[in-house]
């Protein structure tokens, strides 16, 4: 989810990579457009990619701290309309449960709750701060949680998402990066990495969340949400595939490949990519954009945002 979603969405779609593209919904006003106009919005883009191949619409209220009851029905009724996902912030910080409960009497999963928006198609992002009776909530519902690690500890939002918890109740949980805000680097590889050590520290526990449970959070465990019949290496699934450049110094000696993959690669390793049968990266370069132009005017447009 972010701002300007219809241009992310057409960018992903030249590009050839499978989106699910979030129309951020808030009750104030964005870089876009008045906060009067996002639901409509929202409700033309949704009708606009909802039978795109490989982008994919998604309602997304932002948080039940920026968004009121009646903004979240309202958002309700477009994905309800339309069938698609929901992508909605959910306990990222214990400010935001005490806001919400001193605001609304209740805690922010159950606004989502009440308002319909807690369901097999919605995803919860970060949930750093829910106990476990909601844990119990989220997996009776089939919702999918997102744990962001490396943006919940640049942020310091000092809850842990109790993947053990989730894990224990056979509940959906993906990875995500969160944006380049709190994140900076945006890299999977990474995420993973610190999905298990963050974990294994908080818990005193070595053993606690093993390499081939973060790997599967990172591909197969989306997939299956999603409802698409991606995430492995399997046939009659579609070929959405990376690989890893075998000879570098991080990736030597190739013993526990799986090991090496959460907690030795990194996105620099990547030397090939295929997207829907679609070759986009051959040997680290890009196939279908001019990377020096895109670099060249990422730095022209950091120049224009500065003055």
């Amino acid at each position: 989810m972010y701002f300007f979603e219809d241009i992310i969405a057409k960018e992903a779609k030249s590009f050839g990579m499978r989106c699910y593209a979030g129309f951020s919904i808030i009750d104030f006003d964005t870089p876009e457009m008045k906060a009067e106009h996002l639901l409509p919005e929202c409700e033309k883009f949704v009708k606009k990619w909802k039978d795109d191949e490989i982008v994919k619409p998604v309602v997304a209220p932002h948080s039940t701290y920026t968004c009121s009851p009646e903004t979240l029905e309202k958002a309700n009724e477009i994905a309800g309309k339309y069938d698609t996902f929901i992508h909605i912030h959910c306990s990222e910080t214990r400010k935001e449960v005490y806001d919400v409960l001193n605001r609304y009497g209740s805690r922010p999963l159950e606004q989502i709750k009440k308002y319909g928006l807690l369901t097999s198609k919605t995803m919860l992002a970060h949930c750093g701060w829910i106990t476990k009776g909601e844990v119990k909530e989220i997996a009776k519902a089939k919702a999918c949680v997102i744990h962001n690690p490396v943006s919940n500890m640049k942020l310091a939002t000092g809850g842990y998402t109790p993947l053990p918890e989730l894990m224990s109740e056979k509940a959906c949980i993906a990875l995500g990066t969160d944006g380049a805000a709190s994140n900076n680097k945006l890299d999977m590889f990474e995420t993973m990495k610190f999905t298990a050590l963050i974990h294994k520290h908080h818990r005193w526990d070595a053993s606690i969340v093993k390499a081939q449970e973060v790997l599967d959070m990172a591909t197969i465990n989306a997939a299956e949400f999603l409802g698409l019949n991606a995430g492995s290496i399997e046939e009659g699934k579609f070929a959405d595939i990376i690989c890893l450049d075998k000879i570098s110094p991080n990736l030597i000696p190739r013993h526990n490949i799986i090991s090496h993959l959460v907690y030795a690669a990194s996105g620099f390793n990547v030397s090939d990519v295929v997207i829907n049968g679609k070759a986009i990266m051959l040997d680290k370069k890009f196939m279908n954009i001019n990377e020096e132009k895109v670099y060249e005017e990422a730095e022209e447009a950091k120049e224009e945002l500065i003055e």
